[in-house]
């Protein structure tokens, strides 16, 4: 076996929390090493995991875009998973540090397959972020190479 990508996971919904640990153990290249229902618990573990797999709101309250900036100063890469598909949260998780947004509604496949482009230090084309910088009007906003915006 090559390289396996570890991957944390933090949400406060239990049960997904519990799919996500069964779904990985059938993929590989990628091994769940810790979860976590909040940042601050994640960052309590001590752990240090390539990419970790962030829900956008956490029923502590905290901010989403603090959220990601905490876990990339750690230097990890986050990929924002959520049910949420407002542009301006994408936007804001973008701007700090995230290296995807993916919705909820994805399967499987889609998920494993946006963690090995952010192990392969690829941009995640989902079409959530594609659709979020295409709307965004602001001179100062992310931009998507074409290819990305086709997805």
């Amino acid at each position: 076996m090559g390289v396996v990508i570890t991957v944390g996971a933090i949400d406060d919904d239990h049960m997904l929390l519990e799919m996500l640990k069964s779904w990985m153990t059938a993929v590989p290249d990628i091994q769940l090493t810790y979860t976590a229902a909040t940042v601050d618990e994640y960052v309590q573990l001590g752990v240090s995991n390539q990419i970790v797999l962030l829900d956008l709101n956490l029923k502590d309250n905290s901010s989403p875009a603090e959220n990601v900036a905490r876990l990339t100063g750690l230097g990890c890469k986050v990929l924002v998973v959520s049910i949420i598909t407002d542009h301006k949260y994408v936007i804001a998780t973008l701007e700090a540090g995230a290296e995807g947004y993916l919705t909820k509604s994805h399967g499987p496949e889609e998920l494993v397959t946006s963690i090995r482009q952010i192990a392969a230090g690829e941009l995640t084309p989902s079409q959530e972020l594609a659709f979020a910088v295409t709307r965004d009007n602001r001179p100062t906003r992310p931009q998507l190479s074409p290819r990305s915006v086709a997805c």
